[in-house]
């Protein structure tokens, strides 16, 4: 996250200034005494305000959630256990200093504005390239099967799961409302298409490794600082097949990794697993393309959400490479078990790349 503008703890009105005070000299006592300036910073897709607050040359990172609209699990509260549970299972994520009772302000760890997509845009080395993925690899798999042990699924945001009603709900009905219709103006019709998105759902949940989730594991929530890497937004997170978050770093649109460093990175994941876990690679490398395909059709959803509705037009430029994606996956994997979704993407491919 990049900055914004500066102002102090007392100018900007924020609540709770007093714990911010008092943790910041909890963690740097020299700097009691001394003004704490915040400074905003831009955030990405979501809602929440973001700061960095800053005395004598130290700082820690403020997250402000705003007031819960759960009835449930609050994205504060979520973000706080899921975070300290992260951390106790030795998951590279940031440290959580304190929060307010509710959860709504929590004081973070500063990793810093360097995400692995700024690192992968401005390295032209291809290995330099493989081996940050290789890093963030073994770093996904250590969270994925260490953190899945005494996970709590009643403290997800959502569901304790990712699961069929998951998939057909939040990723296959939001790719059709939002981008297929809401952005394209294509006027699918789900239930048209919902036998095929089912057998998506079925084959991508079939034989699972089941692990940790972070559920949105993508270059823009991986923090770079000081040669380590720092995974954050995984207030989603739940138990899931371990192929989801795999297929999310590989098929990011932020970077567009080629198919052949994509084959590479899946090679170097499935051989580092099974140092850790026994399984079958193809049947493994067959619920990837599943996972994937359930995954690219997320990101369409929420990028012509995002765009559409949040106007965060800067989006956009990234619905193509990742609509070129989803047809080239559609139409080797499921062209002929899924024919009906496979001609709508690609029709839409033509309207929209054309």
């Amino acid at each position: 996250m990049k900055e914004d503008g500066s102002t102090t703890i007392e100018s900007k009105g924020l609540f709770l200034t007093g714990l911010l005070q008092e943790t910041f000299e909890s963690i740097y006592p020299e700097s009691a005494g001394s003004t704490v300036v915040l400074t905003a910073l831009k955030g990405d897709g979501s809602d929440r305000k973001w700061y960095r607050a800053a005395c004598c040359g130290k700082s820690i990172i403020v997250v402000d959630h705003g007031p819960s609209g759960n009835k449930g699990v609050s994205e504060g509260e979520a973000f706080a256990w899921i975070g300290r549970h992260l951390k106790r299972s030795k998951a590279p994520v940031p440290e959580i200093y304190a929060c307010d009772p509710g959860c709504r302000v929590l004081f973070l760890q500063d990793c810093g504005d360097t995400h692995l997509q700024d690192v992968i845009k401005n390295e032209p080395d291809m290995e330099v390239i493989r081996a940050h993925y290789r890093g963030v690899i073994d770093r996904l798999i250590l969270m994925q099967l260490d953190a899945k042990e005494g996970f709590d699924g009643d403290k997800c945001l959502e569901t304790p799961f990712y699961d069929t009603g998951v998939i057909l709900d939040r990723e296959s009905r939001y790719f059709v409302d939002a981008f297929l219709n809401g952005s394209l103006g294509i006027e699918a019709d789900f239930a048209y298409l919902e036998d095929e998105f089912r057998y998506i759902a079925e084959n991508a949940l079939a034989t699972r490794i089941t692990g940790f989730l972070h559920r949105d594991f993508q270059s823009r929530n991986i923090l770079f600082q000081n040669s380590s890497y720092f995974f954050i937004d995984f207030q989603s997170g739940r138990l899931g097949p371990v192929q989801y978050d795999l297929a999310s770093l590989l098929i990011d649109p932020y970077v567009e990794l080629s198919e052949d460093i994509q084959q590479d990175l899946l090679g170097y994941y499935t051989k580092r697993l099974s140092a850790r876990i026994s399984f079958d690679i193809r049947v493994f490398a067959n619920v990837y393309e599943y996972n994937a395909l359930n995954r690219n059709m997320q990101i369409l959803g929420a990028f012509a959400y995002l765009s559409r509705v949040k106007k965060k037009h800067g989006f956009r430029k990234y619905i193509p490479p990742a609509l070129k994606t989803l047809r080239t996956r559609l139409e080797r994997t499921v062209a002929e078990t899924c024919p009906r979704l496979t001609n709508v993407v690609i029709d839409a491919a033509s309207k929209l790349l054309s």
